[in-house]
């Protein structure tokens, strides 16, 4: 398939997800069935939606139940109480909070003061434009072979939706920090200064949420130590691109690689796990300094080919 008929499906695939999401505002939906409809894992339905729809699909249906009720409030009578019954929201307490949380006014007023629902604007269903570019890319990605990579790692596990996320993994890192030094001390760890942060999906989620791997490299024939598991990245084929500059616009990354680049170069992400390398070029001091070196890897479906120039 060539890349172009690629991002074509990746977009109706999209649109698929979008329609389920736009048929259940009124029902409780699980995302794993929008991610059946674009016939994708959890995982990379959920980087894909996020790269064309500029949010994830959990904050779409959340955002989507609450124009649909800013819609239903500005053009009809319906009292509250029934606008969050039909709109997918458990009480019309929970309804009330959410819709001021949001809008900054309460229901009633929304309703109350026309000016307000016309500077609002409630938007509706629509696939937004695939992203076109990454600031922070260097280069052009690239193919190549890679692994396998024995490391010792720690995990925990995080929600997907949670817009907190970044601050989570980097608080996590600091706690792995002391028993990756104890490891590099003992000389059962390899490679000071070097680190791999690895997503994939929670195993028993109900896929909203993802396991991440903090991880240094094993010594070869080293024990495992307490504290720390051995994981193995596996080898194949990897997708490589580079990021230079602020730790805060890594997610834009990747988001424009999930959601632009694969399907132009017609390729599809294989295994449901990617990871971050930092090394020798990544600025651990200052992590949003604009030249510090972030590598990508994201694993490609065997029988990946190189995309033409």
């Amino acid at each position: 398939m060539s890349g172009r008929d690629l991002e074509t499906e990746y977009r109706e695939r999209v649109g698929r997800a979008v329609a389920c999401i736009e048929r259940n505002l009124s029902s409780p939906l699980s995302l794993e069935v929008a991610a059946a409809e674009a016939a994708w894992s959890f995982f990379h339905f959920h980087r894909v939606f996020t790269a064309i729809m500029g949010m994830g699909p959990g904050e779409y249906l959340r955002m989507r139940r609450l124009t649909e009720a800013a819609r239903l409030l500005s053009t009809g009578s319906l009292p509250a109480a029934s606008i969050a019954a039909v709109t997918g929201f458990g009480s019309a307490e929970a309804f009330s909070r959410s819709f001021k949380s949001h809008y900054g006014v309460t229901p009633g007023r929304y309703r109350d003061t026309t000016g307000v629902a016309a500077i609002m604007n409630p938007f509706g269903p629509g696939v937004r434009p695939l992203a076109h570019r990454a600031g922070c890319l260097e280069g052009e990605p690239r193919l190549e072979r890679y692994g396998p990579v024995r490391l010792l790692a720690r995990s925990t596990v995080l929600a997907l939706e949670d817009p907190g996320i970044g601050s989570k993994v980097n608080l996590f890192w600091d706690s792995c920090a002391p028993a990756f030094d104890r490891a590099l001390d003992a000389g059962v760890a390899a490679g000071r200064g070097r680190r791999w942060g690895i997503a994939e999906p929670a195993p028993g989620s109900p896929g909203s949420a993802i396991a991440y791997f903090a991880a240094i490299e094993r010594a070869p024939g080293a024990r495992v130590p307490g504290g720390l598991r051995e994981y193995t990245i596996p080898g194949g084929e990897y997708l490589l691109a580079i990021h230079r500059g602020p730790s805060r616009r890594l997610n834009e990354t990747y988001l424009y690689l999930y959601g632009t680049w694969l399907p132009r170069a017609g390729l599809e992400p294989g295994k449901p796990m990617d990871f971050d390398f930092y090394g020798e070029r990544y600025d651990f001091r200052d992590p949003e300094s604009d030249g510090s070196l972030v590598e990508f890897r994201i694993p490609v479906s065997s029988g990946a080919r190189a995309p033409q120039k």
